[in-house]
């Protein structure tokens, strides 16, 4: 497969809760995408102190979680199987430069699988902007069926 490709082929969600545009390349152990911080998170953006509209460094979690399921969703799809739902467990070691990101900013992430147990994973992320680090994090997922996420959600007593 070429790349780039929109991430949206990859992964499960949709407009309002895609937070990740571009897949700019995945291989066996990591993925690269990319995303602007543009109207798409308009309903996170904070005030900074400067008056502008900016998102909470915490947000960039979720982009990372996301860049995790390009990878996933890729692998997936390898296997001729439409892309699965994925959890994030849970992270550790998230550090980032700023607590808030102004909108306009264009986000570089890279993920790189750690360990890859059944459907459990952990990936390091980074997160670059203009070619500077500005965060990063050790994330752990689960992939999950839909039927098993729909048990979880609604179990049955």
């Amino acid at each position: 497969m070429n790349f780039p490709q929109p991430a949206a082929l990859f992964l499960p969600h949709r407009p309002p809760m895609l937070y990740v545009q571009h897949a700019l390349a995945v291989d066996d152990r990591s993925a690269v995408c990319e995303t602007a911080l543009d109207d798409t998170f308009a309903p996170f953006f904070a005030a900074a102190a400067d008056g502008t509209d900016a998102l909470p460094a915490h947000f960039l979690l979720e982009i990372i979680a996301q860049s995790i399921g390009v990878w996933a969703g890729y692998h997936t799809l390898q296997k001729g199987e439409a892309a699965k739902s994925g959890m994030f467990l849970g992270c550790r070691d998230f550090t980032t430069v700023r607590p808030e990101y102004p909108r306009g900013d264009i986000l570089r992430i890279e993920v790189k699988l750690l360990v890859l147990d059944g459907a459990t994973g952990s990936f390091e992320g980074v997160v670059l902007c203009a070619g500077e680090r500005i965060a990063s994090a050790t994330l752990t997922t689960h992939q999950v069926t839909w039927e098993q996420l729909d048990a979880l959600l609604h179990p049955q007593h």
